[in-house]
């Protein structure tokens, strides 16, 4: 058996090196790229290099797991918009169904009060009918009784009989009705009149009575419906796009005897009648701003912000976008580096100084004399600027706190050790900002600038971090020697516009006049 594994393994050794032999022949590779190095790497440039490729490699898991977090943060908004309209939904739903069942139940007792009615309504009919039945027949009684009398008078007459006075000889007017002391109820009284047309006597002593009072308006009086207090409104049943509002109110009385009937028990009106999808609304531009160098080509700007945001599949501007930010060049100038000029603006600025394993010591002291040069044309006081110092490697920490002592400056920045380890840039952003948070003076502008030759151990957190500055108003600034750093990163980690915010050197010894005139030209507005 040992024997067999032996071999088992002898033969993927010889099957390993074979195709590695045959990789190397098919891929044809430059032989400069297997040729020994001209010098060897001291150990804290390999240890900077190689921490910035583990970082590198923790920077996507992070952002891996940033865009999972992303993606479950949206599942669970969209989960939860969908709860709520499915609520939203449960809700007129059961609002539809109780109105529903209230229309139902007001139809049915509306429905029942018609029939009661019209049942009320053929009863009266039919008492009016019999009743006009029965005058009809006394009026017809008294018709023929009056003829009867009449025709035995005048027969009487002729036999030579006087019957005396006939109350049937006088005619008279119909009545006249006078006005019923009452609209409704009972006690009602009312006046009736009539004239004498022809007397046999010339007088009225044998007519019938002319004046005579009977009850009226004995029917009971109208009672008008009467209605509840309307609820309030209810939520609009669509959010945009129209939607209705409506409202209830209950019957208290129903009408009787003629009374004005109830009114409506519900009311609608509509509402959002805005569209779903509506772009957003932008103010005016603003006036375009101060030049933001005095040499070198700056640029003025000028910007329009958002008044309504956007609605539904509305479309907006970006920030960023040529519609919500121009701008234009000015001052195109060359900045000169003789004769020396000096920055007077009110500024608080916090340099980060590299120390990692790649910057080297000779690295380290330029940036040291760099400094001193910048220190040397600013105007420190309370009213000039403000320079304070922080210096990183595998961790940041404090040189000089903003102090308008330049000596001081000057003479912690020469103190600053070589660390020799990774490149924490992030860090060093994050503690810059604490010193501007604890020191600088609120009525001045804000500026970190970073000097330094590597990419950090970590991108990902000098993405975040520089955001972070940048979205609270401090600038961010690079000072990036050599070539080891990527122009797009520096570009998104420094403040707009990049070329005015990014610094490109060479090398270390190329931190001359020159560059100390550029740097000065894009952080102070204002020179002596």
């Amino acid at each position: 058996m040992r024997s067999k594994h032996s071999k088992s393994r002898h033969s993927v050794q010889m099957r390993s090196k074979h195709s590695k032999h045959s990789f190397l022949q098919l891929a044809a590779l430059p032989q400069d790229l297997c040729a020994d190095t001209l010098r060897s790497p001291t150990c804290e440039v390999v240890n900077d290099d190689m921490a910035t490729f583990l970082g590198n490699i923790q920077d996507l898991i992070d952002e891996l797991k940033v865009r999972a977090e992303a993606e479950e943060n949206n599942c669970r908004e969209s989960l939860e918009a969908y709860e709520a309209q499915i609520k939203d939904l449960r809700r007129q739903h059961d609002d539809g169904g109780v109105n529903l069942a209230n229309l139902m139940e007001e139809q049915s007792e509306r429905e029942t009060q018609r029939r009661e009615q019209r049942r009320g309504l053929l009863d009266v009919l039919k008492d009016v009918n019999e009743g006009v039945k029965q005058c009809e027949g006394q009026i017809s009684d008294l018709t023929d009784t009056l003829c009867s009398t009449r025709k035995l008078r005048s027969e009487l007459e002729a036999g030579g009989i006087s019957a005396g006075g006939f109350i049937g000889d006088c005619q008279v007017t119909d009545w006249v009705m006078g006005p019923c002391t009452k609209e409704c109820g009972a006690g009602g009284m009312q006046n009736m009149t009539r004239r004498v047309i022809f007397s046999p006597s010339g007088n009225e002593t044998g007519c019938p009575r002319l004046r005579t009072m009977r009850s009226c308006n004995e029917r009971p009086c109208p009672i008008d419906g009467l209605m509840g207090r309307w609820t309030s409104w209810s939520r609009c049943s669509r959010a945009c796009g129209g939607g209705t509002k409506t409202r209830h109110r209950s019957v208290v009385r129903e009408a009787q005897h003629g009374g004005i009937p109830a009114a409506e028990t519900m009311q609608e009106r509509p509402c959002n009648a805005q569209p779903c999808d509506r772009d957003c609304v932008l103010n005016d531009w603003t006036e375009w701003s101060a030049c933001s160098k005095v040499c070198g080509g700056g640029h003025q700007l000028r910007k329009r912000h958002m008044r309504q945001p956007a609605l539904g599949e509305g479309g907006c501007p970006g920030v960023e976008d040529t519609k919500r930010k121009q701008w234009i060049d000015c001052n195109k100038v060359t900045c000169k580096a003789t004769p020396p000029k000096k920055c007077e603006s009110h500024l608080d600025v916090v340099v980060a100084v590299d120390t990692s394993g790649t910057v080297m010591k000779s690295g380290l002291k330029a940036s040291a004399g760099f400094l001193k040069v910048v220190a040397d044309r600013m105007v420190l006081g309370e009213n000039g600027t403000q320079l304070g110092a922080v210096y990183f490697s595998d961790s940041a920490m404090v040189s000089e706190p903003l102090t308008s002592d330049k000596e001081a400056f000057k003479k912690r920045v020469s103190e600053i050790p070589w660390l020799a380890k990774t490149t924490n840039t992030g860090e060093a952003l994050a503690v810059a900002a604490e010193l501007l948070e604890s020191r600088a003076r609120p009525t001045s502008q804000h500026a970190i600038v970073v000097l330094t030759d590597g990419m950090p151990t970590s991108s990902y957190i000098m993405s975040s971090e520089a955001k972070r500055l940048k979205d609270r108003g401090i600038r961010v600034i690079l000072v990036a020697v050599g070539p080891s750093l990527s122009l797009r990163a520096m570009e998104k980690w420094a403040t707009w516009p990049a070329h005015e915010n990014v610094i490109r050197v060479l090398s270390w010894t190329q931190l001359d006049d020159t560059k100390s005139t550029q740097l000065l030209a894009n952080l102070c507005p204002n020179f002596a």
